[in-house]
């Protein structure tokens, strides 16, 4: 993950009341092979918090602290407060480098986002209070948790992850208990919304099977006779004549793997051609539909891509697997309540600022502006 990405996440935890959510594939050519092995998929979905796409205003001068930025059912948010939260996002961060042409755009977009942050925790703070809500510190490590299960974490990855960006995992902890106090009070006025039956687990499972278990998977070695855009009709012939001699003295009994270090054009050749188990979809179609047709031991006959010429042969298989509903279940509940939960507090929080009186100074109200480009890795 490119540490501008990190950092812009670590920021949406900050900022997740604001509820930005985001939960991506490619093709992997016979050339290129992917080097890690597939892996069985979890019905989990990872929620993935990102910075809000929110109208984006300067951010006033430090001087300026006592200025108001905003007022939110009577009560006056000052610059000076915004400034205090952003802190810890800019303190030492080269995206927010005076020499980083983009710095002045990052900022304006982390004052804005802040602003909005502080409407939200404004207006539902005070609807805490009056409810009476309360978090337990069990209930914090269940909401971290869950965080850093959507990032594949554990949470000793995730404090240290927070640590390396300067971030305090005690802020990391406030954040999420706001989260989980927001969660409560959504949920005692909706009663009932978040909750998930049988059916629903039920019918989950039967439409997302293909994300459980492990798909069957072929291992395979290839030759390939590359051919390039510029190759004419007379060179292809001469290099798919080259693809039938190895052929042909594969089928003699010549050694696969010794044939494809001396001939084949793929950097697979110093592994004799290996490109070790892969499931479908991450091949090219000819080439997959291929390797999945042969039994374990058998060599194909001549198989053009858009790569050239591939002699394929199958090595090992392992057969896709299902896990059965019983074992899945909790994650699928996991899954589902979670996505019920966070539509109904998207929900609840556009409708709660829609009902608060929300000012700004003349002349500060949110401006439109398109976000700074990302810079390239």
């Amino acid at each position: 993950m490119q540490k501008l990405l990190t950092l812009l996440i670590l920021i949406g935890l900050v900022l997740l009341l604001t509820l930005t959510l985001a939960g991506c594939g490619k093709k992997t050519p016979p050339g290129e092979p992917d080097a890690t092995p597939s892996s069985p998929k979890t019905p989990v979905e990872a929620s993935v918090p990102e910075p809000a796409a929110a109208p984006i205003t300067p951010a006033p001068a430090k001087d300026d602290a006592n200025e108001v930025a905003v007022t939110v059912n009577g009560k006056d948010i000052t610059v000076g407060r915004i400034n205090e939260l952003m802190a810890p996002q800019i303190s030492g961060n080269p995206v927010f480098d005076p020499n980083n042409p983009q710095s002045a755009q990052y900022r304006k977009m982390l004052y804005d986002n802040t602003v909005q942050m502080v409407i939200v925790e404004t207006i539902l703070e005070a609807r805490i209070a009056d409810a009476n809500i309360t978090v337990t510190d069990a209930e914090v490590d269940a909401e971290l948790g869950l965080l850093a299960k959507a990032y594949g974490m554990t949470m000793e990855q995730l404090r240290a992850q927070a640590q390396q960006l300067g971030q305090s995992f005690e802020n990391m902890r406030d954040q999420a208990r706001k989260l989980r106090s927001y969660m409560k009070l959504a949920q005692a006025e909706n009663p009932g919304l978040t909750d998930v039956n049988d059916a629903e687990v039920l019918k989950y499972y039967e439409d997302n099977k293909d994300r459980f278990g492990t798909p069957e998977q072929v291992r395979a070695s290839h030759i390939l006779i590359k051919v390039e855009e510029a190759d004419n009709d007379a060179v292809k012939q001469q290099k798919r004549a080259k693809a039938e001699e190895l052929l042909k003295q594969v089928k003699e009994g010549g050694d696969f793997a010794e044939l494809a270090k001396a001939h084949s054009d793929c950097p697979s050749s110093v592994r004799g051609g290996d490109l070790d188990f892969f499931a479908r979809g991450a091949m090219v179609p000819p080439f997959e539909q291929a390797a999945f047709a042969l039994e374990t031991g058998q060599v194909s006959d001549i198989v053009e891509t858009s790569f050239g010429y591939h002699i394929i042969k199958a090595t090992d298989r392992k057969e896709g697997s299902t896990p059965a509903l019983e074992d899945v279940k909790a994650d699928i509940l996991e899954n589902l309540k979670s996505s019920k939960q966070r539509k109904l507090l998207r929900a609840y929080i556009d409708k709660a600022r829609d009902s608060a009186t929300i000012t700004y100074p003349p002349g500060k109200e949110p401006q439109p502006q398109q976000p700074p480009m990302m810079p390239q890795p």
